[in-house]
């Protein structure tokens, strides 16, 4: 009996399963993406310098120690009382979207949306670094941001492999512009990318703020 109950344990459950081959599938989908992961890196760490170059040398130093208040003054510009967990999910969706899908467009418009947010970033880091106080502005953002740059590469990767594998059709390097496995893996990155927006939104929503408030007292 001792033997039997010793064997049932080691056997995983349904859920360990499907949560194994659900990595498995995850890791295989962004080993086949790895060189336009590394091509939407590069171009997004190159306009992120950029953007941090401009703003520390041309850009005017920023105040953002009230952070709430800052907040609370964007929030009555666009209408709204609070950034709410949909409207930076929308914000976010509609950056994965356009660059996950640009890939349709010969990943003009995924090129074009990575560069944009890159430099945006860039900025962002410059305001941060020139800000009167930096661990508040710092708090205000890297939280939710460690997790919404990875989605936007991951997007801006599946964005890139139809038009990569468009040129090796070209080529002749390959005998199908596209097979099931690209479209498949393609489409795994794709939905991680949503996942980890969502992820992201709700770290803006609930862990930032709590960090700052951390950070402020």
């Amino acid at each position: 009996a001792l033997q039997y109950r010793g064997a049932v344990a080691r056997v995983p459950s349904r859920g360990r399963r499907r949560v194994a081959a659900m990595s498995h599938r995850i890791r295989s989908a962004l080993a086949a993406h790895r060189d336009e992961l590394v091509a939407a890196t590069a171009v997004y760490a190159g306009t992120f310098l950029l953007g941090f170059v401009a703003y520390v040398a041309f850009g005017a130093r920023v105040d953002v120690a009230g952070y709430e208040s800052s907040v609370a003054s964007a929030s009555a510009a666009a209408g709204v009382g609070h950034f709410t967990f949909l409207h930076i999910l929308g914000n976010n969706a509609v950056v994965v979207g356009v660059s996950a899908a640009g890939g349709l467009a010969l990943g003009v418009p995924t090129l074009v949306n990575t560069l944009f947010n890159g430099f945006v970033m860039g900025v962002l880091g410059g305001v941060v670094a020139t800000a009167a106080s930096p661990d508040v502005a710092l708090a205000a953002v890297l939280p939710h941001v460690i997790v919404e740059v990875p989605a936007f590469l991951l997007a801006a990767a599946a964005g890139f492999k139809l038009p990569r594998a468009l040129g090796s059709y070209l080529v002749g390097n390959t005998e199908y512009i596209l097979d099931r496995r690209t479209v498949r893996d393609s489409a795994v990155v794709a939905v991680t990318a949503v996942a980890l927006v969502v992820a992201a939104a709700v770290v803006e929503v609930v862990i930032t703020p709590w960090v700052v408030d951390l950070v402020v007292s």
